[in-house]
């Protein structure tokens, strides 16, 4: 190899090298992102617990053993002029904050006027209660254990994950996707006017109960109907000075592979669809 050309393959692992520096240098003096991260006391029953006024939630499974956290404040701007001519200084913290009690992580910020998006990286096993209220969606990937997820004006994602769900989107899609489910744990998937797209192993036992008022159902698994009593649900509210109405339900009761716990999947405006996960 002649001098020339080992200048210049010294000088590109160089340039390669100061380049990933510079990356984690700037991301390490970034005052639009804090980075915490605090241990389980104990290896059982781990659950984390996460909730948002502002941004968007992301959990990721990984081989550790604590919870890693990055918080990152959106659209910040460290001064703005008002009509007077001063100058408004705004804080750059997200207010991101983290507590253990009893093998339970409790994460949040505090900078309630603020749009923060949180990463959080836990054990694979560990349980998830999640809340979101605007600017902001939930993702999950890589998660075994009891899921509750609410989003009132953001989507819901669930990727590659085992265990049992309760999740509830206001106003956006549930998407969902288990490698396996818990086969005592009754799910349910509910949303005002997102569809709900919930992917199941073929050999799922459950029994079903779905409700959309204004959309479609789809799906691939051999559905047995189910024989219902076609009285009309009596609401009776006279003695209280109230109405008294008579009304049929809209839905839809059947069960997949002989049984089991029940899944609810209600949208008022979605389509639903249930799908077989295939193993390729």
């Amino acid at each position: 190899m002649n001098t020339i050309l080992k200048k210049y393959i010294i000088f590109a692992i160089a340039s390669i090298l100061m380049a990933g520096a510079l990356r984690a240098q700037e991301e390490e003096l970034d005052p639009n992102v804090d980075r915490l991260s605090i241990p389980f006391r104990n290896d059982s029953q781990k659950r984390l617990e996460a909730n948002l006024l502002n941004g968007g939630i992301t959990v990721v499974g990984y081989e550790g053993e604590e919870a890693i956290v990055e918080a990152k404040r959106r659209n910040f701007e460290k001064e703005s002029v008002s009509n007077n001519g001063m100058r408004m200084i705004q804080l750059p913290s997200t207010g991101l904050f983290a507590e253990e009690f009893n093998n339970q992580i409790k994460v949040g910020s505090n900078a309630l006027k603020a749009t923060v998006d949180i990463t959080i990286k836990v054990p694979f096993e560990t349980s998830l209660s999640l809340n979101c209220v605007n600017k902001g969606d939930i993702l999950i990937e890589n998660i075994t254990g009891e899921i509750e997820v609410q989003n009132v004006n953001g989507a819901i994602t669930i990727n590659n994950s085992s265990g049992a769900v309760l999740a509830h989107a206001l106003n956006r899609d549930i998407v969902v996707t288990l490698n396996e489910v818990y086969p005592d744990k009754p799910m349910s998937f509910t949303s005002l006017n997102g569809d709900i797209d919930l992917t199941i192993p073929a050999d799922t036992k459950a029994e079903l109960k779905l409700q959309t008022f204004n959309g479609k159902i789809m799906s691939d698994f051999d559905i047995d109907v189910e024989a219902r009593d076609k009285s009309p649900k009596i609401t009776d509210g006279r003695p209280e000075g109230g109405r008294y109405r008579l009304e049929f339900e809209k839905a839809f009761y059947g069960s997949i592979n002989g049984g089991g716990p029940q899944f609810i999947i209600n949208t008022h405006n979605g389509v639903i669809s249930i799908r077989k996960l295939t193993t390729e």
